[in-house]
């Protein structure tokens, strides 16, 4: 199997209602951000300390970090929290059954997806033995809200694990899909029976088979847009986002509340797809592509401390006492200005301004255009 699958349970989404979506970021470079490198590591974290039968000791930490035995990685207060919460929540729900841990699902070679966690577990529900399925799922962003009641990836999930497992652990009496999401202190959880699951089942194999007979219709909306890679150039959501500004204002010249009131649900919808495409402008400018009207400039930036733990030690030698030092994070820089001078040659030796990052801005911007060739990192501005 590739990395990715073509069909991506946790695209459903997207794919499941609007077709085109496949086609279209096909074309699109696979790219990744902070937030899901984050989400990367938090899972692999997670997943070690599962298999290791360990947990995180979240009163070892020493500021607002922590270091993580056995693997000896650093994490913040926040994110050792938000993977121990997982932990427990995982442990209780497995406890007396069988749990598979980062378990490779799959339908085919378009059809697959590794599940965070899959739980096979006997209990006595209202005075009988029943077989549970359980599919949790371990969410590190704080943007989006997940819920678990119809959610299309952990259906996928649920799916496939009766699928493959069903012959072994079952037959289920009841399905539940949990959403594990600490940085929101969220947790959700459904459960389903088994017509349930037979029904959405049924939806998914029809969906994937329109779209093996060729058909690409193109529905664009909030839900299915928000993470599609190809967004900023869809022509589809383009007409979409315009057609929801559009209107015939006759006489008076200003909206009237109800008028207002008709376009508040679209706004997050038009300014999320303007950001897709800032950013899409952006990206290409940075690969040399003339963006008529505009040019890359290096953009803003701020002094920073070299080396925490250099300038901790250089600051506390000019006589800074340690209360004032830390404050769940090192002294800022303005602020030691304000207690030493801002001519302290320590200040030299400490501080870094790095250059900013690279900016997208109208040709009569004053700052001076960028070399091709040079370091490019996008950001909006």
């Amino acid at each position: 199997m590739s990395e990715h699958a073509r069909l991506s349970p946790s695209g459903y989404s997207r794919w499941g209602v609007c077709h085109l979506s496949l086609d279209l970021e096909s074309t699109m470079p696979d790219t990744t951000s902070p937030y899901a490198e984050l989400g990367t590591r938090l899972h692999e974290e997670a997943q070690k300390h599962l298999r290791a039968g360990t947990h995180i000791d979240l009163g070892s930490g020493s500021g607002t970090s922590i270091s993580v035995a056995p693997s000896g990685s650093r994490l913040t207060y926040a994110q050792a929290e938000t993977v121990q919460t997982y932990l427990d929540h995982v442990r209780a729900e497995s406890y007396g059954g069988d749990l598979l841990i980062e378990q490779k699902l799959k339908l085919d070679g378009d059809l697959w997806g590794t599940a965070d966690a899959v739980i096979f577990v006997t209990r006595q529900v209202g005075g009988r033995t029943q077989n549970i399925l359980t599919i949790v799922d371990l969410k590190t962003g704080s943007g989006v809200k997940v819920f678990a009641k119809e959610n299309g990836q952990l259906q996928i999930y649920a799916v496939l694990a009766r699928f493959e497992w069903g012959s072994i652990y079952g037959p289920f009496d009841r399905i539940e899909l949990h959403i594990v999401q600490p940085p929101l202190d969220h947790i959700d959880v459904w459960s389903l029976t088994n017509d349930t699951l037979d029904a959405f089942e049924q939806e998914l194999l029809a969906t994937i088979a329109r779209i093996n007979s060729g058909d690409r219709r193109a529905v664009p909306g909030e839900k299915q847009c928000l993470f599609c890679r190809a967004k900023a150039v869809c022509r589809a959501r383009a007409e979409h986002s315009l057609a929801a500004i559009r209107s015939d204002f006759a006489a008076p010249a200003t909206l009237s509340i109800a008028e207002v009131a008709n376009l508040l649900p679209q706004v997050k919808q038009i300014t999320d797809w303007c950001a897709a495409i800032e950013t899409h402008a952006l990206q290409q400018a940075g690969k040399g592509v003339t963006v008529p009207g505009y040019k890359l400039v290096a953009g803003r930036s701020s002094r920073t401390w070299r080396s925490e733990k250099d300038a901790a030690e250089a600051l506390s030698i000019c006589g800074i006492p340690d209360a004032k030092l830390w404050n769940k994070k090192l002294i800022g820089i303005t602020e030691t200005e304000m207690l030493i001078g801002k001519s302290h040659p320590v200040f030299g030796e400490q501080t870094v301004k790095p250059q900013g990052k690279s900016a997208l801005v109208p040709e009569k911007d004053p700052r001076p255009e960028l070399a091709q060739g040079a370091d490019f990192t996008a950001v909006i501005v």
